[in-house]
């Protein structure tokens, strides 16, 4: 019997391919496809069902899944795409002529996946980039990369967007690089802290810096600003200085232990 993991729910339309959306369409499509009938992803990946003569009613039931499926993506794509697909007869050739056409053959998603690779190695954050603009840019870059079967681990992913960061979250840096956790940390728990740190920063400029009018009063409301960044490079300092001289003092007793 034709199974569903969505039943009694309004599926509505497939999602539409256009000719810049073929990452996001193929994900989504797989998505629905797997929600209106688990069993036609089944039929796209390996191909129409030969019924037997003659035909029984699970053969019938699999014919059926075809032509839906056949149905659901060319419903799904636009007049100027189609027309690379218009001689395809089954499901899977449409899908398989898709993939071909908008991610390559295999030697060239692999050349993709090198420049992929190459482009993580320098990321670096864009001047004047939020801190959510940069974890945006790299987000999209890990995916991409998962996409042609390149994943790396978490500690490297934290590592280098912290590298990738300016100058100005140098010392935030080096205090969430002395944190405990660090070493477990995903990418996701080191952009809340970040993002965090900049919000902190944003109010306590607001709450010193009032609004003035004046050369004289230009002037405070400049020397304000200094010392808010002054008092929050303080403050990150010294939490550093506090967590490097207890790691040091743990790294001290490990090796006087390891003497004994």
């Amino acid at each position: 019997m034709v199974g569903s993991s969505c039943d009694n729910w309004s599926m509505g339309e497939p999602p539409k391919l256009s000719r810049d959306n073929f990452i996001i369409w193929k994900n989504r499509m797989i998505a629905f496809l797997d929600c209106v009938d688990s069993n036609l992803l089944t039929t796209i990946r390996e191909g129409p069902h030969a019924p037997a003569i003659p035909a029984t009613c699970l053969d019938n039931e699999k014919v059926a899944l075809e032509h839906k499926a056949k149905h659901i993506i060319v419903m799904s794509i636009p007049d100027d795409i189609y027309c690379f697909v218009i001689s395809c007869e089954t499901a899977k050739e449409i899908w398989d002529s898709l993939v071909v056409l908008f991610e390559g053959t295999d030697e060239v998603r692999e050349q993709k996946g090198y420049l992929l690779a190459r482009q993580h190695e320098v990321f670096t954050s864009k001047p004047g980039e939020s801190i959510t603009e940069t974890y945006c840019r790299y987000s999209c870059l890990l995916n991409d990369l998962e996409q042609h079967s390149i994943v790396f681990e978490d500690e490297y992913v934290v590592e280098t967007f912290l590298n990738s960061l300016p100058r100005q979250w140098s010392l935030i840096s080096m205090v969430i690089r002395e944190s405990k956790n660090f070493k477990t940390m995903s990418l996701q728990t080191l952009y809340g802290k970040l993002w965090s740190h900049e919000i902190r920063n944003e109010m306590t400029k607001l709450s010193v810096i009032q609004p003035c009018h004046g050369s004289e009063c230009r002037k405070k409301q400049t020397e304000n600003k200094v010392v808010v960044k002054d008092e929050g490079y303080l403050k990150l300092k010294a939490k550093y200085l506090k967590l490097k001289a207890k790691r040091d003092a743990e790294n001290k007793r490990s090796t006087e232990v390891g003497k004994t």
